[in-house]
């Protein structure tokens, strides 16, 4: 059984790999053209990548609409969360209502956004992106969280508060701590989902002003060279770093007396 099981977990994870085995070795290619097999014999793509203005610059707006998203989505979500755990009534339909963006599709929230921020004149703001982008994310930062509170003694906080603590200090010094490896896991997940989203920033973005995600797909509709395998590398590296940053934060604050 065992053997079994560990051949499907190996032939499941070279299924989630194959495509970073396939694109990599296209981003190191020397041709012109996405050829395959490539002729690894150069690292020029990489180089067009970050010299080339247009990727620069999507790369630029994709760092700045991310970090407002995570602080958003991490504070909004964690308050949710945190609201939802000293709920005595109509618990399930707050929770309900919370991860309601998981089954709105994502296209009806760009075109609800596109009105509203036409009608307020800020479409050519990056702030309906960030809206968009801290709605759908909001939720994966609420669940992560809840299931952080889950398992929390609640008798902490009580103990904190007949001793006199007030609210604030009972949030900042006692929940807050108990929650910190959620909420860090959370926020680490917004970033990666804002960085990496392409449906609300490809309808709220304006001519040139795409993210990165939109220039890929802009660019594969144009010319498909191999500036596009490099940029998909950078950002699957995007992740796999905020994966090990996740998971060495998570060590050393179980490390950290809280």
């Amino acid at each position: 059984m065992a053997p079994a099981l560990s051949l499907v977990s190996a032939a499941i994870a070279v299924y989630l790999l194959l495509p970073v085995l396939i694109i990599f070795p296209v981003s190191l290619t020397s041709d012109a053209f996405l050829t395959w097999p490539p002729d690894l014999a150069s690292f020029r793509w990489f180089s067009a990548f970050f010299d080339n203005p247009a990727w620069a610059h999507a790369l630029e707006k994709s760092i700045e609409i991310a970090l407002p998203v995570t602080v958003l989505a991490t504070v909004l979500g964690t308050a949710a969360a945190l609201g939802h755990s000293y709920a005595r009534h109509w618990r399930r339909s707050l929770q309900t209502l919370f991860v309601a963006p998981f089954i709105i599709p994502v296209l009806a929230y760009a075109l609800g956004i596109y009105s509203v921020a036409g009608r307020v004149g800020l479409v050519a703001s990056i702030w309906p992106i960030v809206i968009g982008q801290t709605m759908v994310t909001l939720p994966l930062v609420f669940l992560i969280v809840s299931s952080g509170l889950a398992g929390r003694d609640r008798d902490l906080p009580r103990a904190a508060a007949s001793l006199g603590a007030p609210w604030p200090r009972v949030l900042w010094s006692v929940e807050l701590p108990l929650v910190r490896n959620a909420i860090l896991a959370g926020g680490l997940l917004s970033f990666a989902y804002s960085f990496d989203e392409i449906v609300i920033a490809y309808f709220l973005s304006t001519a040139g002003g795409g993210t990165l995600p939109v220039q890929m797909l802009s660019a594969a509709n144009e010319a498909a060279d191999p500036t596009i395998a490099a940029a998909s590398i950078f950002v699957m590296g995007v992740a796999m770093t905020i994966g090990i940053l996740a998971v060495a934060a998570r060590t050393w604050l179980a490390r950290t007396p809280q």
